[in-house]
């Protein structure tokens, strides 16, 4: 019979190769939950919203009209509203994907759901019921897994119950993200206009004309550069959902093989897309 130490000693070793073997099956749902967060936390660095937009076509009218008494009287609370929706809806997004990366490494989380839930439910903020609802289906669902203490083992659970939510705020960015490409599409095209102008502005001499011509460069240049960041942003917002939605066609396969190769894939494509939206 085998001493009790040498028994002890060899059922510590095989417990903790089982731990590290388990954990080591979840990583790649952890690593494509902590890309996913990072993809849209970072995306808040894009300095250009509705709110911009509508102020620069608001600016840009009272200019052209040379209205010396124009104090900024911008109509663009609806737009403000929008982009609170939006920030809301990416803090969501980042909340759930960090609490899933947590959760896949069997680490105990360490987030504080009150500052967002307190935003969900700001009566000031003037939110539409339908503008939200999906993200506090999120929220509910991650502060249940606080307060049920989910552990990795709830993996495949927080997965299922938060897809269909997740998923609609997902589109929701989308959407918004879309818009944004627009308004600022056609801040370009107002952009090159003015280029024009002052090429054919005969009242303007050539020195005043070649000044005004690089600064509309220069801000055609900096536009350009956001917009590609706007596009990389729409492409990491779709792998997202891909990712997701592949955990959700395949929960009681999570550790297969193809859904592995599948998430480390959109998890290296999602770490080159963050250089891209941060650097313009």
């Amino acid at each position: 019979m085998k001493p009790i130490r040498e028994v002890r000693t060899w059922f510590i070793l095989v417990t903790a190769l089982a731990t590290l073997m388990s954990c080591k099956d979840l990583s790649h749902v952890g690593k494509f939950a902590r890309g996913a967060a990072q993809e849209v936390a970072t995306a808040e660095q894009i300095e250009f919203t509705l709110t911009t937009a509508c102020l620069r076509r608001c600016e840009q009218a009272a200019a052209a009209k040379l209205d010396v008494a124009f104090k900024g009287d911008c109509a663009c609370a609806a737009y403000a509203a929008s982009d609170t929706i939006r920030a809301l809806k990416e803090a969501v997004v980042v909340l759930y994907f960090s609490n899933l990366a947590e959760l896949a490494n069997d680490e105990l989380t360490a987030y504080s759901l009150e500052p967002l839930t307190s935003a969900l439910a700001n009566p000031e903020l003037n939110i539409p019921t339908s503008g939200l609802k999906e993200g506090s289906a999120v929220t509910s669902t991650v502060l249940k897994a606080f307060t049920e203490g989910y552990r990795r083992k709830h993996v495949v659970r927080l997965i299922s119950q938060a897809d269909q939510p997740l998923q609609a705020v997902l589109k929701g960015l989308q959407d918004w993200n879309d818009t944004r490409l627009l308004q600022l599409q056609a801040t370009l095209v107002e952009a090159r206009r003015r280029t024009l102008d002052v090429v054919g502005d005969d009242a303007l001499s050539r020195s005043e004309r070649s000044a005004s011509l690089l600064e509309l460069f220069e801000e055609e240049r900096q536009l350009r550069s956001i917009e590609h960041a706007l596009l990389k942003y729409r492409e990491g917002l779709s792998k997202i959902a891909e990712g997701h939605e592949s955990l959700r066609a395949n929960l009681h396969r999570v550790k297969a093989e193809d859904v592995r190769r599948t998430l480390v894939q959109l998890s290296q494509e999602l770490k080159e897309l963050v250089p891209m939206i941060t650097n313009h």
